[in-house]
Protein backbone atom coordinates (compact mmCIF):
# COMPACT_ATOMS: atom_id res chain seq x y z
CA UNK A 1 0.00 0.00 0.00
CA UNK A 2 1.21 3.50 -0.84
CA UNK A 3 1.60 6.24 1.71
CA UNK A 4 -1.60 8.20 2.27
CA UNK A 5 -1.40 11.75 0.95
CA UNK A 6 -1.72 14.45 3.60
CA UNK A 7 -3.69 17.63 2.89
CA UNK A 8 -3.31 20.79 4.94
CA UNK A 9 -6.39 22.79 5.88
CA UNK A 10 -5.36 25.59 3.54
CA UNK A 11 -4.86 23.19 0.61
CA UNK A 12 -8.31 21.73 1.18
CA UNK A 13 -9.89 25.20 1.22
CA UNK A 14 -8.19 26.07 -2.07
CA UNK A 15 -9.21 22.91 -3.92
CA UNK A 16 -12.81 22.46 -2.75
CA UNK A 17 -15.58 24.25 -4.64
CA UNK A 18 -19.36 24.18 -4.98
CA UNK A 19 -21.28 25.36 -8.04
CA UNK A 20 -23.41 28.46 -8.30
CA UNK A 21 -26.35 26.11 -8.90
CA UNK A 22 -25.98 24.80 -5.36
CA UNK A 23 -25.39 28.31 -4.04
CA UNK A 24 -28.54 29.63 -5.74
CA UNK A 25 -30.50 26.82 -4.09
CA UNK A 26 -28.99 27.69 -0.70
CA UNK A 27 -29.88 31.35 -1.21
CA UNK A 28 -33.36 30.48 -2.51
CA UNK A 29 -32.86 32.61 -5.63
CA UNK A 30 -33.00 31.79 -9.38
CA UNK A 31 -29.63 30.74 -10.75
CA UNK A 32 -29.99 33.32 -13.55
CA UNK A 33 -30.26 36.12 -10.96
CA UNK A 34 -27.09 34.97 -9.23
CA UNK A 35 -25.23 34.91 -12.56
CA UNK A 36 -26.36 38.49 -13.23
CA UNK A 37 -24.81 39.58 -9.94
CA UNK A 38 -21.57 37.87 -10.85
CA UNK A 39 -21.39 38.86 -14.52
CA UNK A 40 -23.31 42.14 -14.39
CA UNK A 41 -25.72 43.66 -16.86
CA UNK A 42 -25.50 46.38 -19.50
CA UNK A 43 -26.30 49.05 -16.93
CA UNK A 44 -24.39 47.60 -13.97
CA UNK A 45 -21.02 46.02 -13.29
CA UNK A 46 -20.93 42.52 -11.91
CA UNK A 47 -18.82 41.29 -9.00
CA UNK A 48 -16.34 39.59 -11.35
CA UNK A 49 -15.69 42.75 -13.37
CA UNK A 50 -15.20 44.76 -10.17
CA UNK A 51 -12.74 42.18 -8.84
CA UNK A 52 -10.84 42.24 -12.13
CA UNK A 53 -10.66 46.02 -12.14
CA UNK A 54 -9.37 45.88 -8.57
CA UNK A 55 -6.62 43.53 -9.81
CA UNK A 56 -7.91 40.71 -7.65
CA UNK A 57 -7.39 37.08 -8.69
CA UNK A 58 -10.94 36.10 -9.69
CA UNK A 59 -10.12 32.38 -9.82
CA UNK A 60 -9.51 32.49 -6.09
CA UNK A 61 -13.23 33.18 -5.81
CA UNK A 62 -15.04 32.04 -8.96
CA UNK A 63 -14.04 29.70 -11.79
CA UNK A 64 -16.14 29.66 -14.96
CA UNK A 65 -17.65 26.27 -15.72
CA UNK A 66 -20.67 24.62 -17.38
CA UNK A 67 -23.34 22.06 -16.56
CA UNK A 68 -25.85 20.01 -18.56
CA UNK A 69 -29.46 21.04 -17.98
CA UNK A 70 -32.58 18.85 -18.06
CA UNK A 71 -32.79 19.28 -21.86
CA UNK A 72 -29.27 17.97 -22.31
CA UNK A 73 -27.96 21.43 -23.20
CA UNK A 74 -24.76 22.94 -21.83
CA UNK A 75 -25.28 26.00 -19.63
CA UNK A 76 -22.88 28.38 -17.84
CA UNK A 77 -22.19 28.30 -14.13
CA UNK A 78 -19.28 28.97 -11.77
CA UNK A 79 -17.30 26.75 -9.44
CA UNK A 80 -17.10 28.78 -6.24
CA UNK A 81 -14.40 28.46 -3.59
CA UNK A 82 -14.85 28.90 0.15
CA UNK A 83 -13.44 32.40 -0.33
CA UNK A 84 -16.07 33.08 -3.01
CA UNK A 85 -18.83 31.94 -0.67
CA UNK A 86 -17.44 34.19 2.07
CA UNK A 87 -17.59 37.05 -0.43
CA UNK A 88 -21.22 36.32 -1.38
CA UNK A 89 -22.20 35.94 2.26
CA UNK A 90 -20.80 39.40 2.97
CA UNK A 91 -23.03 40.74 0.20
CA UNK A 92 -26.11 39.07 1.71
CA UNK A 93 -28.17 40.58 4.49
CA UNK A 94 -30.94 39.63 6.90
CA UNK A 95 -32.16 36.15 7.69
CA UNK A 96 -31.44 34.84 4.19
CA UNK A 97 -27.81 35.85 4.59
CA UNK A 98 -27.59 34.06 7.92
CA UNK A 99 -29.18 30.89 6.52
CA UNK A 100 -26.90 30.93 3.45
CA UNK A 101 -23.82 31.30 5.66
CA UNK A 102 -24.89 28.38 7.83
CA UNK A 103 -25.56 26.18 4.79
CA UNK A 104 -22.33 26.83 2.91
CA UNK A 105 -20.19 26.51 6.07
CA UNK A 106 -21.78 23.11 6.71
CA UNK A 107 -21.31 22.09 3.06
CA UNK A 108 -17.61 22.92 3.06
CA UNK A 109 -17.17 21.12 6.36
CA UNK A 110 -18.65 18.00 4.73
CA UNK A 111 -16.32 18.39 1.73
CA UNK A 112 -13.29 18.78 3.96
CA UNK A 113 -14.23 15.73 6.02
CA UNK A 114 -14.72 13.67 2.85
CA UNK A 115 -11.24 14.47 1.52
CA UNK A 116 -9.35 13.76 4.71
CA UNK A 117 -7.55 10.41 4.45
CA UNK A 118 -8.78 7.78 6.89
CA UNK A 119 -6.23 5.21 7.99
CA UNK A 120 -7.36 1.60 8.38
CA UNK A 121 -7.63 0.55 12.02
CA UNK A 122 -7.05 -3.19 11.62
CA UNK A 123 -5.29 -5.64 9.29
CA UNK A 124 -8.67 -6.67 7.83
CA UNK A 125 -9.56 -3.05 7.10
CA UNK A 126 -6.17 -2.50 5.44
CA UNK A 127 -6.67 -5.61 3.29
CA UNK A 128 -10.18 -4.52 2.31
CA UNK A 129 -8.83 -1.07 1.39
CA UNK A 130 -6.17 -2.66 -0.84
CA UNK A 131 -8.76 -4.85 -2.58
CA UNK A 132 -11.03 -1.85 -3.13
CA UNK A 133 -8.10 0.13 -4.56
CA UNK A 134 -7.30 -2.65 -7.03
CA UNK A 135 -10.97 -2.88 -8.04
CA UNK A 136 -11.02 0.85 -8.71
CA UNK A 137 -7.87 0.59 -10.84
CA UNK A 138 -9.43 -2.22 -12.87
CA UNK A 139 -12.64 -0.23 -13.32
CA UNK A 140 -10.64 2.78 -14.53
CA UNK A 141 -8.74 0.57 -16.99
CA UNK A 142 -12.03 -0.74 -18.38
CA UNK A 143 -13.39 2.79 -18.68
CA UNK A 144 -10.28 3.89 -20.57
CA UNK A 145 -10.56 0.92 -22.93
CA UNK A 146 -14.21 1.73 -23.62
CA UNK A 147 -13.41 5.39 -24.23
CA UNK A 148 -10.93 4.75 -27.04
CA UNK A 149 -13.61 4.93 -29.73
CA UNK A 150 -15.90 7.37 -27.94
CA UNK A 151 -15.32 11.10 -27.99
CA UNK A 152 -17.02 14.00 -26.22
CA UNK A 153 -17.60 17.35 -27.90
CA UNK A 154 -15.05 19.10 -25.68
CA UNK A 155 -12.47 16.41 -26.36
CA UNK A 156 -12.82 16.78 -30.15
CA UNK A 157 -12.82 20.57 -29.84
CA UNK A 158 -9.56 20.41 -27.87
CA UNK A 159 -8.00 18.01 -30.39
CA UNK A 160 -8.79 20.39 -33.24
CA UNK A 161 -8.22 23.70 -31.45
CA UNK A 162 -11.76 24.98 -32.03
CA UNK A 163 -14.63 26.18 -29.85
CA UNK A 164 -16.85 23.34 -28.60
CA UNK A 165 -19.88 25.29 -29.88
CA UNK A 166 -18.67 24.40 -33.39
CA UNK A 167 -20.32 21.00 -32.97
CA UNK A 168 -24.04 20.26 -32.83
CA UNK A 169 -24.79 17.55 -30.25
CA UNK A 170 -28.31 17.08 -31.67
CA UNK A 171 -26.91 16.15 -35.08
CA UNK A 172 -24.40 13.79 -33.48
CA UNK A 173 -27.11 12.13 -31.40
CA UNK A 174 -29.50 11.80 -34.34
CA UNK A 175 -26.84 10.36 -36.64
CA UNK A 176 -25.67 8.00 -33.91
CA UNK A 177 -29.17 6.63 -33.44
CA UNK A 178 -29.46 6.08 -37.21
CA UNK A 179 -26.15 4.20 -37.18
CA UNK A 180 -27.04 2.14 -34.12
CA UNK A 181 -24.85 4.00 -31.64
CA UNK A 182 -26.58 5.47 -28.61
CA UNK A 183 -25.01 8.34 -26.69
CA UNK A 184 -22.72 6.91 -24.02
CA UNK A 185 -21.77 8.57 -20.74
CA UNK A 186 -18.08 8.11 -19.92
CA UNK A 187 -15.90 9.50 -17.17
CA UNK A 188 -13.30 11.87 -18.61
CA UNK A 189 -10.35 12.82 -16.40
CA UNK A 190 -10.50 16.41 -17.70
CA UNK A 191 -14.25 17.03 -17.86
CA UNK A 192 -15.90 14.53 -15.49
CA UNK A 193 -18.89 12.51 -16.71
CA UNK A 194 -19.66 13.55 -20.29
CA UNK A 195 -21.80 12.50 -23.24
CA UNK A 196 -19.72 10.81 -25.91
CA UNK A 197 -20.34 9.77 -29.50
CA UNK A 198 -18.73 6.90 -31.40
CA UNK A 199 -15.79 7.57 -33.71
CA UNK A 200 -17.83 6.45 -36.75
CA UNK A 201 -20.56 8.97 -35.88
CA UNK A 202 -18.01 11.79 -35.69
CA UNK A 203 -16.46 10.75 -39.00
CA UNK A 204 -19.90 10.70 -40.63
CA UNK A 205 -21.03 14.09 -39.30
CA UNK A 206 -17.71 15.98 -39.21
CA UNK A 207 -15.31 14.23 -41.60
CA UNK A 208 -13.15 17.36 -41.90
CA UNK A 209 -12.08 17.21 -38.23
CA UNK A 210 -9.38 15.01 -36.70
CA UNK A 211 -10.55 12.22 -34.38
Amino acid sequence: MGRAEIFTTEEIKKTQTITTLEIAEMMDVPHADLLKKLEGRKDRKGYIQILNEGQMSVVDYFKKSTYIDAKGEERPCYETTRLGCDFLANKSTGEKGIIFTAKYVKRFYELEEAIKPKRPQTYIEALEELIQSEKQKEQLRLELDRSKDWYSIKRVAALNGVDWKTFDWRKLKRTGMDMGYEVKKIFDANYGEVNTYHREVWEAVYPEYEI
